[in-house]
């Protein structure tokens, strides 16, 4: 289910949140951990460098699997990979990373 939210698009980052909100947020759209840069999916999964920690070990593992380092938010998430099992390992890599940076939504 959050793997399929990530890799749809279909995320509640602030960005969105604020699409669809009846009043706009006094802070916006800006990162939920302080930085001055809209909080994305891109934002969030490459970019934050608050996340730099537990990127880097999720960024590892999808390049063991993919065999290249991901520098775009399609290739962290293996949209483009046609083998389910490996969609599978990417699925949990991701979730474990979700979980260790309280992004699990």
């Amino acid at each position: 289910m959050v793997y399929a939210r990530w890799t749809t698009g279909f995320l509640y980052t602030m960005q969105i949140k604020n699409k669809f909100a009846k009043y706009p947020r006094l802070d916006g759209s800006h990162c939920r951990f302080g930085c001055a840069v809209e909080e994305t999916r891109q934002h969030l999964l490459l970019e934050c460098i608050h996340l730099a920690g537990a990127r880097q070990d999720f960024l590892d593992s999808v390049q063991k699997i993919i065999g290249i380092h991901p520098t775009t938010i399609e290739e962290a998430l293996g949209v483009r990979v046609k083998s389910q099992s490996r969609k599978g390992r990417i699925a949990r890599i991701l979730n474990k990373f979700l979980q260790s940076t309280d992004l699990h939504l």
